[in-house]
């Protein structure tokens, strides 16, 4: 894998500290894609405070699922695999900036 850095910061953390998994994979180019050719779609939700960033296409029993967006919030809350960020506007911004970080990746 690239640098994925370059250009575009650090990739964000879950609250444990770690890349979330389902970053990682959108990142690697061997992973497959949906029949719509996505590897990933995000989503957000307010939470106290803060907007949650979490993935609603995720790899399931060896495909990639599109899930409701509910489905995908109440798997990020088990996971603990969502991003915190400050408010809805920061959270599309991350969105946008993971899209061209994982579309570098998989095309290089």
């Amino acid at each position: 894998m690239k640098n994925p850095r370059k250009g575009g910061g650090p990739l964000p953390k879950t609250i444990d500290g770690k890349i979330p998994s389902w970053l990682r994979r959108a990142m690697n180019p061997k992973t497959p894609t949906t029949k719509d050719n996505e590897t990933m779609r995000t989503a957000s939700r307010e939470i106290g405070n803060n907007e949650i960033l979490f993935p609603t296409v995720r790899m399931i029993d060896g495909q990639l699922k599109k899930l409701t967006v509910e489905e995908a919030y109440q798997m990020s809350l088990r996971k603990k695999d969502f991003v915190v960020t400050k408010g809805p506007k920061n959270a599309t911004l991350l969105s946008k900036r993971l899209s061209k970080i994982v579309s570098r990746e998989r095309s290089d």
